[in-house]
């Protein structure tokens, strides 16, 4: 990932956590920064068609006082 690409996908989280995102929505696109293209489409997907699940979410530690979620997926 280039440095735009790795901006925009930061501006967009930035975006949404702004909008008031549901943080599993905010998870799956922390999932896209660290490249997993394919499973954050299937994710998006399934947002768009009511049947996204997942087992928990946990704070990756990243962000003092406010860690971004982590996704770990039902599979």
């Amino acid at each position: 990932m280039n440095d735009i690409q790795a901006d925009i996908r930061a501006e967009l989280y930035r975006v949404l956590e702004g909008l008031g995102a549901h943080p599993y929505l905010l998870a799956t696109i922390g999932l896209w920064s660290e490249g997993n293209e394919a499973e954050v489409l299937k994710l998006l997907r399934s947002w768009n068609d009511g049947t996204f699940r997942i087992a928990h979410i946990t704070g990756t530690g990243e962000a003092p006082g406010r860690p971004k979620p982590k996704l770990h997926l039902v599979r």
